[in-house]
């Protein structure tokens, strides 16, 4: 009889927990319906709760814009400044939520490379109206958006010779008004360098040739540009990080690449 109460008590455990849920969910069902708003007053009480609830599990800006500083007070103090609340403790989850003004700026560089590139492919296809091969240079290069930022992809069969690392003469002029643009821009640059998962035919190996690429790339920032050496790192990937699959020739030859990511973390 003893171990059969000690088995009855062991499964009864989850009851325990099964009661400290329906507690939570009754709390907070009480807690809802005491936010209805029913009138001025409780809709400041609405106010506050919330901005307690936000204040929380939100990192508030330090300043908030003239045209948000609006809504019904209380005391003299408006509705942000209950969002942003009068308390000094940390808040228990940061979250760095991106702001209309970064997403605008990051708008705002991405047109002028896009400018820069329509430029010299424009010049190009001026200087070179029959040359076929010519026309086809805006396949490789181009700008993406990305989450924090964005990249210049630079195809490598347009801008290095087979098993070279030294971008081609005729095309740093491309990589100049890219690389000014940037350096006005003031941010944070990454250089990756990428192959396919064929061997190289050159003296380097892929995880070689990714590598001497981005870096030569860095060293004509610093060296040429007068990048902040603090602000430019590089590395090499080889075939870690293909875009496309490696089977067909067009994949491996848009897997060959170069390139250089902007990053505006706040």
């Amino acid at each position: 009889m003893a171990v059969a109460d000690e088995e009855e008590e062991e499964g009864a455990g989850w009851i325990v927990s099964f009661a400290d849920l329906m507690t939570l969910l009754f709390a907070a069902f009480v807690v809802l319906y005491g936010l209805k708003p029913e009138g001025i007053g409780d809709a400041v009480k609405v106010i506050t709760a919330t901005a307690a609830i936000r204040e929380t599990f939100n990192e508030t800006p330090d300043e908030i814009p003239e045209d948000r500083r609006s809504g019904p007070t209380l005391q003299g103090q408006a509705v942000f400044e209950f969002f942003k609340g009068d308390t000094t403790a940390k808040p228990i989850i940061k979250k760095k939520a991106r702001t209309e003004n970064v997403l605008n700026i990051i708008n705002k560089d991405m047109k002028q490379i896009k400018r820069v590139i329509d430029l010299k492919l424009q010049d190009e296809t001026k200087r070179s109206q029959k040359n076929e091969k010519d026309q086809q240079t805006s396949q490789g290069l181009s700008v993406h958006r990305e989450t924090n930022g964005y990249v210049v992809r630079l195809v490598s069969s347009y801008f290095y010779e087979p098993g070279e690392y030294r971008v081609k003469r005729k095309d740093l002029a491309k990589l100049k008004d890219l690389g000014t643009v940037m350096r006005d821009h003031g941010r944070n640059i990454v250089i990756q360098g990428h192959s396919d998962n064929m061997p190289q035919k050159g003296k380097y190996s892929n995880w070689e040739i990714s590598t001497l690429r981005a870096t030569y790339i860095l060293k004509y920032f610093v060296e040429e540009l007068d990048f902040d050496p603090e602000t430019v790192r590089a590395s090499g990937y080889a075939d870690t990080k293909p875009l496309v699959p490696n089977d067909t020739p067009a994949g491996r030859k848009l897997n060959r690449r170069v390139e250089i990511k902007v990053e505006y973390d706040e």
